[in-house]
């Protein structure tokens, strides 16, 4: 019986519909573009041509992350350390 659950679990996802397919495959595509395009925020900073209020923004978010880190205690990782401009920005 556990096997036949299991079974069931496993292709429970293909009954769902054909469309899911289209729409997990432009979703994998649009994270793959984002993570292409992000750049470190330490090297946006040292950018002379970055706008004033962006340069604001990530040194906030920096500052943010630094407080969560130290005063928090949170794990100081690989988050939130690189940006991705929205599109149309």
């Amino acid at each position: 019986m556990p096997g036949n659950l299991s079974l069931l679990f496993l292709l429970l996802p293909l009954l769902t519909a054909c469309e899911s397919i289209p729409y997990y495959s432009q979703a994998v595509r649009g994270h793959f573009a984002l993570m292409m395009e992000r750049r470190p925020i330490q090297q946006l900073l040292g950018d002379d041509d970055l706008d004033g209020t962006l340069k604001r923004q990530l040194l906030l978010a920096q500052s943010m992350r630094d407080f969560a880190s130290e005063s928090l205690k949170l794990p100081d990782n690989g988050s939130y350390r690189s940006f991705v401009p929205a599109a149309g920005e």
